[in-house]
């Protein structure tokens, strides 16, 4: 019978085979960047992670490297700081120049709502859990592997009590094998509430229920009922002034009826339109701090424009007012004009000098050679052909020698804008493209005309699924154009 072997050495022999264990096993998205192919990866497979085994595995997926230690320092402490912030790690890394020039692609979701982050954290939470799982499977292994090794050098049971009498007394073998007892009864029962909270949250998730019970479960404490009781309100006080406005547009018509071209009634009701406009901007445009950061591209341009005394310009359709807090930032004295009379309300509000009238008609009433900026953003597309050349001709005459024309519209060439997006604004009239435009505005005696594409699709908002590149152009390229004009 051999001898059998002692603690240390079957120690060694569990710590061999764990290593062997850990070195064969990888992270299951962590792929070499040198074959040079494209790596899509999902925000799933980059969550399931905690403080630096996340950091590492982010790095090593999206970037093909090791974090530098002061990278790992920083990121650690926004992350302990913030645990949202991974989600913004994870998007900052995916869509810097070494992911692009390594080959990676981050493949998003259309949406970012509150249920599309709870099953992201699902996802996360079951990843864990299969980790967990994974360690309680090794450490039964490694048991087991005790026990082979010992029975398979053939030691009985009475040599095996015997052998670990002598290293260890019989108290402190029992209070081993207890503490051993203890901890695994805790890993269960924290396997087990792991378990429970998962399966609530993908029932709830599966289920799709309402976003206030969304939250009550990923927060605990969302009073549901004093939210159902608010948006109650909300929608009664809605509904009682979408009531008002209807009895008061019947009354209107029927006075106009009556009295055909009574000025005043004719403005009360194109107020009530007004207020509805603003809404509409609001919701499809885009807030005035997203379109004023969208119309910062023109401030080069607006260096260009003849210098005086009086550095005078004029934002035709001036709307929520966010060019006249451009062009007043670069020196200018601007002054803006709106049909729309909510608009207008709510520039002067803003502190910004506005006057309510039709453009070409303002146009009309400045002298010549007066100003040194013309501009007017999404308007040229509501106008008919007539009032179209108007405003070119009125524009040439009021600015000065050198002075700037800038004009916006959608873009046309953008089959999602030209199909779709450019009818969301019921005013409008008919796109025009860039090449169009530019022949208009040349005819009518201006020079040097640039054209700027502007705005495209950003990558987050367009579909997994790409084609070539010229059908990615025509349906995600830019969205709008800019034409720049010069009077001679």
């Amino acid at each position: 019978m051999q001898p059998a072997p002692g603690v240390e050495q079957i120690a060694e022999e569990i710590r061999r085979r764990l290593a062997r264990q850990e070195s064969a096993a990888g992270l299951p998205v962590e792929r070499a960047a040198a074959d040079g192919k494209e790596h899509v990866y999902t925000v799933v497979d980059l969550l399931g992670y905690e403080g630096p085994a996340l950091v590492n595995h982010v790095y090593r997926c999206l970037l093909k490297r090791d974090p530098l230690p002061e990278e790992s320092k920083t990121v650690l402490a926004q992350l302990a700081a913030d645990p949202e912030w991974k989600f913004e790690l994870i998007r900052d890394l995916a869509t810097s120049p070494e992911a692009v020039a390594a080959g990676v692609r981050l493949q998003t979701e259309p949406h970012t709502d509150t249920i599309g982050r709870l099953r992201l954290e699902v996802a996360a939470l079951t990843r864990r859990q299969q980790e967990s799982e994974a360690a309680l499977r090794q450490e039964l292994d490694a048991v087991r592997l005790i026990f082979t090794t010992l029975f398979d050098a053939k030691a009985g049971r009475q040599d095996i009590e015997e052998m670990l009498l002598e290293k260890v007394g019989r108290r402190d073998f029992d209070q081993l094998a207890e503490e051993l007892r203890t901890q695994t009864r805790k890993e269960m029962a924290a396997f087990d509430a792991r378990k429970a909270d998962r399966t609530e949250l993908a029932d709830a998730v599966s289920v799709k229920p309402d976003l206030a019970h969304v939250l009550e479960i990923a927060a605990g404490k969302a009073d549901t009922a004093a939210v159902r009781a608010l948006q109650s309100t909300v929608h009664a006080q809605r509904a009682r002034m979408l009531d008002i406005e209807r009895r008061l547009a019947l009354v209107l018509e029927e006075s106009r009826k009556r009295v055909p071209n009574d000025a005043a009634i004719a403005a009360e009701l194109q107020g009530m339109y007004d207020v509805m406009y603003l809404e509409l901007e609001n919701v499809f445009r885009g807030t005035r701090d997203e379109i004023r950061e969208r119309q910062a591209v023109y401030v080069p341009y607006l260096a260009k424009a003849p210098l005086g005394e009086d550095r005078r310009a004029i934002d035709v359709g001036c709307g929520r007012g966010e060019f006249l807090e451009i062009l007043t930032s670069q020196g200018f004295k601007a002054r803006g004009v709106d049909v729309n009379r909510a608009m207008v309300e709510l520039c002067s509000e803003l502190g910004y000098d506005v006057e309510h009238s039709d453009g070409i008609a303002f146009l009309r009433s400045q002298p010549a050679d007066s100003c040194a900026v013309i501009s007017s953003f999404h308007v040229v597309e509501h106008l008919t052909m007539e009032q179209l050349f108007a405003f070119l001709a009125e524009s040439l005459r009021v600015l000065r020698p050198g002075g700037i024309l800038i004009l916006e519209t959608p873009n046309p060439e953008n089959l999602m804008v030209s199909t779709r997006t450019f009818y969301t604004d019921p005013t409008h009239r008919h796109p025009l493209p860039s090449a169009l435009l530019r022949f208009l505005v040349e005819a009518k005696g201006f020079v040097a005309t640039d054209v700027e594409p502007l705005h495209p699709v950003p990558d987050f908002a367009r579909p997994v699924v790409r084609e070539s590149e010229l059908l990615e152009e025509l349906l995600f390229g830019p969205q709008d154009y800019g034409l720049i004009a010069r009077k001679p």
